[in-house]
């Protein structure tokens, strides 16, 4: 055995602050995955959606803290904040079609840009907090498409975070980044390369990235 993963759980409390508990140490992920979904969800507090379960793992023998520590006066504890938190999953069809229609397009993937609002103390925490929002969101189960393709989503590991000068509420600024981008660029290469490129029949195109419990399943082949 050369790593551990240790369990613990943090509780968001109303006054901005966590209550981390350190549930217990498992010699695989999956060990530690188990116990959350057989008991610690079931129990009264950890079922509760203020709070998540956080699985890390540490290597044995292996030094966890490289430097020293300062201890923070109360009055120098910095402020909780909301973060405007930026993440990119890219989706992909896997596996050779059942069947297809006028609408499959073979050589076609699809990007996911979420915006979550994170409470951090700083920057870097609210950074380290959407990292793992996002494994989470993707780490659910992939689905079938319509044409019998199996449709994997995956984090990609591009994230952004931006701190509102304001609070929020409506019609105000929840996220904002800069890029320098050459002279020569039309504003249409611009909104292409930030948006996405326009498709002819994208809503068609759509179609292999459905979950066909909702969409139902092509039947013919073209």
């Amino acid at each position: 055995m050369t790593s551990v993963f240790l369990l613990f759980h943090t509780h968001h409390l109303s006054d901005g602050e966590d209550d981390d508990k350190i549930l217990g140490v498992y010699s695989s992920k999956a060990l530690a995955e188990k116990k959350i979904e057989e008991k610690y969800r079931k129990l009264p507090g950890f079922c509760e959606t203020d709070g998540e379960f956080i699985i890390d793992e540490y290597k044995i023998d292996q030094d966890g803290w490289e430097e020293g520590f300062t201890t923070i006066k109360p009055r120098e504890n910095k402020i909780w904040k909301l973060y405007s938190v930026k993440t990119i999953y890219r989706s992909k069809a896997v596996g050779r079609p059942k069947a297809t229609d006028k609408r499959y397009q073979k050589n076609l993937d699809m990007i996911e840009e979420r915006i979550v609002l994170i409470r951090a103390r700083s920057l870097d925490e609210a950074i380290k907090k959407g990292e793992i929002e996002a494994k989470k969101y993707a780490s659910s189960p992939p689905h079938i498409n319509p044409y019998g393709q199996k449709v994997i989503a995956k984090y990609i590991r591009s994230i952004a975070a931006f701190e509102p000068f304001e609070d929020f509420t409506e019609n105000k600024e929840v996220y904002s980044s800069t890029q320098l981008i050459p002279s020569a660029w039309s504003n249409k290469t611009i909104t292409d390369r930030m948006l996405g490129l326009e498709h002819k029949n994208e809503r068609q195109l759509r179609t292999k990235f459905l979950n066909k419990e909702f969409s139902g399943t092509v039947k013919k082949k073209n």
